[in-house]
Formats: C-alpha cells, sequence, structure tokens
C-alpha cells in the first residue's frame, strides 16, 4: 500500500476538500471514503516526481486489478495528467461536474490510459487534493 492520508476538511457550503498524500505505487488502487454522489469541482496534483504522471480515476463498486507493466481490467473513467515537477489545476464547472455514483477509486501512474505504469527509477512522488460538493 502507498503512504496515503486523507484529511477531510469541511469548507464552504457543504464543500469537501480531501488531501491524498505521498502516492507513490502504480499498481496500488486506492480507495477514497468520499460521499457516493459527490461531485468533483477541483483537483489539484502536486508532482514531486522527475517524470510526468497520470492521476486515474474509477467510478467503480470493486477494486480494478492489474500489476506493474501490465494494464487494468478496467478502463480508468478519468484521467489527468501532471508533468515532472510541477502543479496541475483541474477546475470543473457547470454542466461538467463529474459524480462518482458507485464508488471512488484512483491510481498514479507514470503510463497514460489503462496500462499500470512500472516501478522503479525515477520515483513516483505526488499529493492530491480534491474539492468536492
Amino acid at each position: 500500500m502507498a503512504t496515503v492520508t486523507i484529511n477531510n476538511l469541511q469548507t464552504r457550503l457543504n464543500d469537501t476538500a480531501t488531501e491524498v498524500t505521498s502516492m507513490s505505487l502504480v499498481a496500488t488502487i486506492e480507495t477514497l471514503n468520499l460521499s457516493t454522489g459527490a461531485s468533483v469541482t477541483q483537483v489539484i496534483i502536486t508532482n514531486k516526481s522527475a517524470l510526468d504522471v497520470y492521476l486515474k480515476f474509477w467510478d467503480s463498486s470493486s477494486t480494478p486489478t492489474g500489476s506493474a507493466g501490465g494494464s487494468w481490467n478496467t478502463e480508468p473513467t478519468m484521467i489527468l495528467p501532471a508533468v515532472a515537477n510541477e502543479t496541475a489545476d483541474y477546475s470543473f464547472l457547470g454542466d461538467n461536474l463529474y459524480q462518482f455514483a458507485a464508488g471512488w477509486k484512483l491510481n498514479i501512474s507514470d503510463q497514460a490510459g489503462i496500462l499500470v505504469g512500472n516501478t522503479g527509477s525515477p520515483a513516483i512522488d505526488v499529493d492530491v487534493l480534491i474539492f468536492t460538493t
């Protein structure tokens, strides 16, 4: 398991900010304890790695399976890229608010799409802040 700390902070008008820190393992799916049906309003990815990464979300009640160097058995619902040593900020407004109706799963990877990614050097180190309403 990755070293992940989730802190729920109450913000304005029932919005919630969830912080996931020190994501590093490409073959590990994390489950977020967020409300079913919560809408994503903003995702901030702080990539402290020397390589580009992809934050993958699944809207699923079951955990996707896969192993390093292979593929996940389920296509991610949403993929957000983050350039090496940069912070990526994604905001969703109006009709673009995505609701995770079946449950929240997420993963960080050095590979786009359905690929699990590779372990090794350089290491992945990512912090994520997710705002929902």
